[in-house]
Order: structure tokens, then C-alpha cells, then sequence
């Protein structure tokens, strides 16, 4: 791990471990011949549209972390993609579960994943965390919302905004007193909509409980208050012990 990777306390941040997760599935892709290049060569692209992650703990320091990944079978347009995060001891300590769309790049729609390779038809398990990719239920009331531009540094190859930066603007609609006193647990995200440079985006996150440990997140393009993320996280504190 470097230096930019770790959160203020020291340990890899969450937004590290989404940058992993997509570097991993990325690299993978590539070596089974699905790579993001070969796509864009056809006129298509990868899509993230659902990521489930749960950290049991986080990694301290510069210790080397090792992220295992996989195909996990097809879901209706979806092809699925598991994660399992390891420290340096070979200690499992985080798991993930994904769902990527393959997208026409000119009809800006998602087309069937089954004729790009023989890869992608893996048999999925019961034990697996996209088995359990369903909706995220509704913002309705807002605790906390913030107002972000989209920045350049906020776009990706397909020129609109990173899934990366969408769960770094949810987490920063959070009171800065819960990020500095809780660790995330537990994140699910639904990627809904896109994003581009200078658009303004409104991040919302409302309490589900009175504790402030848990989360549903909303955010929307603030001009056409077009829906781009829903997502729900789980906090705990840094003290506790977490399973």
C-alpha cells in the first residue's frame, strides 16, 4: 500500500479498496480476453452497475493486501463478479460481490453478455456476495445532503464520472464526526445514471436508525435531478470489534 492509499488513521480507505476491486477486474478481464480495450475495439465498453462490499477489518499501514477475483455466472444481462480481499498473512478480511452491463457505446444501452467469451459463463454459488444483488429501497427524507462539480479528475476512459468517485461523494454527505469515530462495514451500491464533466450532483444520505450507524444514500444530477446512485452503508465504531 502507498501513502495516498491509507485513510487519516493509517489504514487502507474504503475508496482504496473500490480502486483494488476495479484494477482487479480489470487486469482479470484482460487476461481472459475481455478486456476493456477489446470492447471498445467492437464498439461497446464494461459497465459497473451494482457492488456489494463488507470490510471485517482494514488493512494497517504499508502491508501488501491481495484481492482474489472471478467471474460468477450471468444474471440476466448481468455478468457477475466476486471479490475476496486477503492481508498480508493471507487472512481474509473483506469480500465483494459486483454486477457489470456490457453497453452498446453508441446506442448507450446494454446488450447480452454470453457472445463475448466463454469466460463470462461461470456457474455462480449460493455462498457468493452478488447472489444477493436486489434493489436498494428509497431516499425519502435527507439528514444530510452536499452539492459536487464534477471535476476532470472524476472521469474514466468511458468520459463520464468513476464509480469511484460516486461512493466518495456519498460517504463525504456524512457528518464528518461519524467519519473520523466509525468504520464502513457494510456498502451497496445500484449504479443508476451518468455523469459528466461540470455537471453538479447532489449527494443525500438519510439515517435509518438513532444511532447513526446506518445509511440509505441518494445521489442526483442537481440540473435534471435525474437519479445516478442509490446506495445504503453501515457504520461501526473504531473501537468495536467487527465479525
Amino acid at each position: 500500500m502507498r501513502l495516498h492509499e491509507l485513510d487519516p488513521g493509517g489504514n487502507l480507505s474504503p475508496l482504496s479498496i473500490c480502486n483494488f476491486l476495479q484494477s482487479a477486474a480489470s487486469n482479470h478481464a484482460q487476461a481472459l480476453g475481455i478486456s476493456l480495450e477489446k470492447l471498445q475495439s467492437t464498439g461497446h465498453t464494461w459497465v459497473l452497475a451494482w457492488l456489494k462490499l463488507h470490510m471485517a477489518e482494514y488493512p494497517k499501514g504499508n502491508a501488501p493486501v491481495r484481492i482474489q477475483t472471478w467471474p460468477a455466472g450471468i444474471h440476466r444481462l448481468y455478468a457477475l463478479r466476486e471479490f475476496r480481499i486477503y492481508d498480508e498473512t493471507d487472512r481474509l478480511v473483506g469480500k465483494a460481490g459486483s454486477a457489470w452491463l456490457i453497453l452498446d457505446m453508441q446506442r448507450r444501452r446494454p446488450v447480452r453478455v454470453e457472445p463475448f467469451g466463454e469466460s463470462i459463463h461461470q456457474i455462480s454459488s449460493p455462498n457468493d456476495v452478488s447472489a444477493d444483488m436486489g434493489k436498494i429501497q428509497t431516499l425519502t427524507v435527507p439528514s444530510f445532503s452536499r452539492d459536487f462539480r464534477v471535476r476532470y479528475r472524476d472521469l474514466d476512459v468511458n468520459q463520464h464520472v468513476n464509480n469511484v468517485s460516486y461512493v466518495e461523494w456519498a460517504l463525504e454527505s456524512l457528518p464528518a464526526e461519524l467519519l473520523t469515530t466509525a468504520c464502513l462495514v457494510d456498502l451497496e451500491v445500484n449504479y443508476l445514471g451518468e455523469a459528466h464533466l461540470g455537471d453538479t450532483v447532489l449527494s443525500r444520505a438519510q439515517s435509518l436508525n438513532d444511532t447513526r450507524t446506518a445509511f440509505v444514500h441518494d445521489i442526483i444530477r442537481r440540473e435534471s435531478g435525474d437519479s445516478l446512485i442509490k446506495a445504503t452503508s453501515v457504520w461501526t465504531p473504531k473501537t468495536a470489534k467487527r465479525q
